[in-house]
């Protein structure tokens, strides 16, 4: 027994290409199955993208403050 876990599914309106979903159908038995795994994909890839960039852009604000900190403010450096 495999431990797949049951979610709800709903039916979803999308538009896509007459000529890629007739080919698509010629390679899958299951349309929905197949753009449902590839989408899962995707998503996955795009949420560990954005959060890289999160992380990316953290580190940044901490080393600026860091370098701020033992620096000072450039407003400290103006001799206007």
């Amino acid at each position: 027994m495999g431990s797949e876990q049951v979610t709800a599914k709903r039916p979803t309106n999308i538009y896509i290409s007459a000529d890629l979903v007739s080919r698509a159908k010629a390679i899958t038995p299951s349309l929905s199955q197949t753009v449902e795994m590839l989408l899962e994909v995707w998503v996955a890839a795009e949420e560990a993208r954005r959060n890289d960039h999160v992380a990316c852009v953290a580190q940044w604000v901490a080393a600026s403050n860091a370098t701020l900190a033992r620096a000072g403010s450039p407003d400290e450096w103006s001799q206007f």
